[in-house]
């Protein structure tokens, strides 16, 4: 299973091949799979109310899975790139473990897609079972998308979620997850050397969008292409191209430092935006573990 350090990045062109979905759990515990439980089991951990909510959700389906055990729930995941609760804001900030999964076409087929609204089950769309009941789902979902307003107010108290659900009658094995967010690594990048970051020093997750920080640039400076950039709204591209007409920076070393455990808060970029990966140190950190990359042109292949 290989550790990765910020949530996968997706949209709808990426679901054309199946092979590019990836489904997505929550979890309070390292695992490395999940199976379904009994309903016995979810009582014994959870308590009654947690068992007749799951029980009261799996009704709706059970018509789907004639030969599942009737004592036996389901391993419930959301899909990527459409689902709230799995959301790039979501993922980021969550203190839960956070697992990747894919499926094959086979197994899609054994299973029941379902669209929930406000944590109910939407009754705007049915029976959407196997890889048809998938691209009926997504279909749907594409040409609805005023009805799922992703950027509504939640409130301590009421929490509302939209988003596309996979039940799965089987064991699914994990093949990707993330720390919660504390325990991540984070990086900052200078041209100078240093023994202590300060105090509301900027830290970001993308080990290059760090190397790329430490370059004075501004983004009038450079080109954007579309397979350079990031599907995350506000990081650099991922190499960096300066417009012909401007005077570039000169070349150094960068001093990439990494650092995790520690205490974040998410800030205002020099632009004036606010993104989740754009965070700051809320206290002084002496610098244990760096590296240098000896020319950052080399490093972005820039003659």
């Amino acid at each position: 299973m290989e550790l990765i350090n910020t949530p996968i990045e997706t949209n709808f062109e990426d679901i054309i091949n199946t092979n590019n979905l990836y489904f997505c759990i929550r979890h309070n515990n390292k695992i490395n799979e999940l199976r379904p439980d009994t309903y016995e089991a979810m009582s014994n951990r959870h308590g009654q109310k947690f068992e007749q909510k799951i029980k009261n959700r799996d009704i709706h389906f059970r018509k789907y899975f004639l030969n599942h055990n009737s004592k036996t729930s389901f391993v419930e995941a959301g899909l990527i790139g459409f689902n709230d609760y799995y959301s790039y804001n979501e993922l980021f900030n969550t203190q839960d473990y956070v697992y990747y999964f894919k499926l094959s076409v086979e197994d899609l087929n054994k299973c029941v897609f379902y669209l929930y609204e406000d944590n109910k089950i939407s009754d705007l769309i049915d029976d959407c079972r196997g890889i048809n009941g998938l691209t009926k789902i997504l279909k749907f979902w594409n040409s609805n998308k005023e009805l799922f307003n992703f950027n509504k107010s939640k409130s301590e108290d009421k929490i509302d979620y939209y988003g596309i659900n996979i039940l799965i009658p089987f064991k699914v094995e994990f093949i990707k997850y993330m720390l919660p967010s504390l325990k991540r690594d984070y990086y900052h990048g200078t041209t100078k050397k240093l023994d202590l970051l300060n105090k509301w020093s900027f830290l970001t997750p993308y080990k290059e969008d760090a190397i790329s920080f430490a370059v004075k640039w501004s983004s009038n400076d450079l080109i954007y292409c579309n397979n350079e950039n990031s599907n995350i709204v506000g990081r650099p591209p991922h190499i960096l191209c300066f417009k012909s007409n401007i005077k570039k920076p000169r070349d150094s070393k960068i001093y990439l430092y990494k650092f995790n455990n520690i205490n974040t808060i998410s800030s205002k970029s020099n632009t004036g935006f606010e993104y989740s990966w754009n965070r700051i140190s809320t206290e002084d950190i002496k610098i244990n573990e760096f590296e240098i990359i000896n020319s950052w042109k080399k490093h972005f292949k820039l003659k």
